[in-house]
């Protein structure tokens, strides 16, 4: 591991480090976390600056927990994948028809929340085995496909707002109004899954 408060260098985007694999234990207002760069040509540019009116160590704090969302996120839309294939009875094509329009609204979610966290200066996660360590979700679940996809949904809202409370508290608020609308789109889809399952 390099010195505390020294930048890698990435030269491509499948080199560049999960937000974890950049932490370090570094003084001064490194606040634990390497900036990525990467060099002139490169698909990236260099991240050495954060956004207006959040410092670095503002910056980490969110992105932490906009990582967290993130791996959220896309575990729930591969759960709501599983039970749009796997459900069977009589809501058979209510649940297929409500959870194939609900994975499809959260694409745009996930590239929202994953385009944040490189606005606030640091990579975006991508590997899927990270992001499942990074979740709050069981990728198995018990086996009652409802309830669990009900739990699960309740879960990400639950860590989703926790993420916007934070983003608030540091003056975030570009990061608090996406969760907002995000935080709002999960409380519909979990009266109408409550509705349906009644």
């Amino acid at each position: 591991m390099p010195p505390a408060g020294t930048i890698r260098s990435f030269t491509s985007v499948n080199a560049m480090p999960d937000l974890d694999m950049m932490a370090s234990v570094a003084g001064g207002n490194s606040g634990g976390l390497e900036q990525p760069t990467v060099r002139k040509g490169n698909i990236m540019t260099t991240d050495s600056s954060t956004i207006a009116g959040l410092d670095e160590q503002q910056s980490i704090r969110v992105t932490k927990t906009l990582t967290g969302v993130l791996a959220d996120h896309v575990v729930l839309r591969m759960k709501l994948q599983n039970v749009h294939w796997n459900i069977f009875g009589p809501l058979f094509h209510s649940v297929h028809t409500m959870t194939e329009q609900r994975y499809l609204a959260l694409t745009p979610s996930i590239d929202a929340i994953a385009e944040r966290i490189r606005a606030l200066g640091h990579p975006a996660p991508g590997r899927l085995g990270y992001l499942l360590k990074q979740s709050c979700l069981d990728e198995e679940g018990d086996g009652q496909l409802l309830d669990d996809l009900l739990d699960s949904c309740q879960q990400v809202v639950q860590q989703t707002r926790a993420c916007c409370q934070t983003a608030t508290a540091l003056g975030d608020e570009i990061t608090a109004d996406m969760l907002i609308g995000i935080i709002g789109d999960h409380d519909e889809f979990i009266w109408q899954l409550r509705s349906l399952t009644a």
